[in-house]
C-alpha cells in the first residue's frame, strides 16, 4: 500500500515539473493610429485632395467609397492623441475637425 502511495506521489511530482517549464511570451502592439477618408468618389473625381493635421505640411490623399468593393483600402498613419485634421480639395478647405484617436483605432472622415 505504501508503495502505491509513493508511486502516486512521484507521478504527481513529475506531471507538476513538466508544467513548470511552460513558455509565455508578450507581444507589444505598435503605437499607431489611422485615418481613413471616404466619400462620394464621383463628386470629387479629378479633384486633388490633401490632408493636413496639427499644422504639418499637406500631403495628397486617395478618396474611397464608404463600402468599397475592392480589397485595397487607404489608411494614413498618425500618432495616437488629439489632432486637428483638415481636408482640402485643391486649396479649398472642406473639412476641419478635431479628433482624439486612441492606439490602434481608425478614425473615419466622411467627406460631404
Amino acid at each position: 500500500m505504501q508503495m502505491k502511495s509513493l508511486l502516486f506521489f512521484v507521478m504527481i511530482i513529475l506531471f507538476a515539473a513538466c508544467k513548470l517549464n511552460s513558455i509565455s511570451s508578450k507581444t507589444q502592439v505598435p503605437t499607431k493610429a489611422y485615418v481613413q477618408v471616404v466619400g462620394n468618389v464621383e463628386k470629387y473625381e479629378g479633384a486633388s485632395l490633401f490632408m493636413q493635421y496639427n499644422d504639418q505640411e499637406k500631403f495628397p490623399i486617395e478618396l474611397q467609397k464608404e463600402k468599397p468593393r475592392k480589397i485595397k483600402l487607404f489608411f494614413y498613419d498618425i500618432n495616437p492623441g488629439t489632432h486637428d485634421i483638415k481636408i482640402y480639395s485643391g486649396n479649398t478647405l472642406i473639412i476641419n475637425t478635431k479628433a482624439f484617436i486612441s492606439n490602434q483605432e481608425t478614425k473615419k472622415i466622411i467627406l460631404p
